[in-house]
């Protein structure tokens, strides 16, 4: 028990979230596997309610018409609500392990709840793919009352016969236009988790700086401390930390350059400004998702197994 506890200490450092039960013995906890396929079932249940309240009609109707409208703008500001969500679930979720009677819990509610925006999240994956979806809206006719519009200049019922097939041939309709259901809540979200992945960057950092000062980048090092498959796990996790700060490293850059072109598309392009935008997120996604969701992914596997091992 003594070298579980030196080793938890050793290879966790400032994340060894311990939950011990207070008076009697430990019981048994679920195997990592189960952990991390309770977390991915739950991931994608979440991930689809998203789509199917991200949908623009959805929203106008829960709403009562106040969201959901077409060309909306208001993603700029609803990554706001969808961030507190997510921090609100983590520290839900941190209450109700820290308050189990019984258990004595070494850790605050607000150092498991930022330790959680390390989780990977695939809704804004989704949101992303199905925003790119879209069908054409209803063509809109114009009567002969806006051709006429004072009624002294209106033809006669008789000439309307001939004047209405006319125009209607020559001018079907207005030029229709695509619409993205799912644009407004995909870019919504995907500014909640660049917002929730600055708090990502706290544990990230902390993690990095705490495997170089104990020398576990260097090759064979862990191997010394903890051999097998605890090695390799820990080994997984810290890789997978310092793999998160240098993909941030690559997009920040890619932030700086594209920047600019955001604020020329939002304040320059009209009515087309977040169909520039939502491009430019795309282009984006695509760097994020292997630079920052597969580090993620890896570092959670790590911390999970670590964790199960000790």
């Amino acid at each position: 028990m003594s070298d579980h506890r030196r080793l938890r200490e050793v290879l966790l450092g400032s994340f060894n979230f311990q939950v011990a039960p207070a008076h009697s013995e430990p019981g048994t906890c679920p195997a990592p596997e189960a952990i991390l396929l309770n977390f991915l079932f739950v991931n994608l249940v979440v991930a689809v309610l998203g789509i199917i309240l991200g949908h623009s009609n959805v929203m106008n109707f829960i709403s009562c018409g106040m969201l959901g409208q077409r060309n909306s703008k208001l993603w700029t500001v609803m990554w706001i609500p969808v961030a507190g969500l997510q921090i609100l679930a983590n520290i839900l979720v941190a209450v109700s392990i820290k308050r189990v009677p019984g258990y004595d819990a070494g850790f605050t509610v607000m150092q498991l709840a930022v330790f959680y925006t390390v989780r990977p999240r695939i809704g804004w994956i989704l949101s992303l793919l199905f925003s790119v979806t879209s069908y054409p809206s209803r063509p809109r006719f114009r009567t002969t009352a806006s051709l006429y519009p004072h009624p002294s200049s209106q033809p006669s019922v008789a000439s309307q016969v001939y004047l209405l097939p006319d125009y209607r041939q020559n001018h079907t309709a207005t030029p229709t236009s695509k619409i993205y259901p799912w644009r407004c809540a995909a870019l919504s979200q995907f500014l909640s988790e660049m917002a929730l992945q600055i708090f990502a960057l706290y544990n990230m950092g902390r993690t990095t700086v705490f495997a170089a000062r104990h020398g576990y980048y260097i090759i064979g090092n862990l191997n010394s401390v903890a051999p097998g498959h605890i090695g390799k796990s820990a080994h997984m996790m810290y890789s997978a930390a310092l793999y998160w700060l240098c993909g941030q490293a690559v997009l920040a850059f890619l932030g700086l350059v594209v920047a600019p072109v955001l604020v020329i598309c939002f304040w320059g392009c009209g009515a087309g400004k977040s169909k520039a935008v939502h491009r430019t997120v795309i282009c984006m996604a695509v760097f994020m998702i292997p630079l920052s969701w597969v580090a993620c992914w890896l570092f959670w596997v790590g911390y999970v197994r670590l964790a199960g091992d000790l």
